[in-house]
């Protein structure tokens, strides 16, 4: 797998703190993850223990519990 130098990141603590502000709560620690659920509609997802994750996993993971384009947009425009 081609990974360019200019690959796009974000940082995780950022990523963390916009998923608790939409109603998401640590479910448990891994060893290589954080499992976040959502407690409106009970969806999870998992995020890498990184400090820096790329945008497009970034992406990935603010559709999986919240699943609102209109935050997603907010959440794009506060890790930048």
């Amino acid at each position: 797998m081609f990974l360019s130098t200019n690959t796009k990141t974000r940082k995780r603590n950022k990523l963390i703190i916009y998923l608790e502000k939409n109603h998401c709560k640590l479910v448990r620690e891994g060893k290589k993850h954080s499992l976040y659920g959502n407690i409106k509609n009970n969806r999870l997802s998992t995020i890498p223990r990184h400090p820096d994750i790329k945008e497009n996993l970034c992406r990935k993971i603010c559709e999986d519990p919240v699943m609102n384009m209109h935050y997603y947009n907010i959440a794009l425009e506060s890790f930048r």
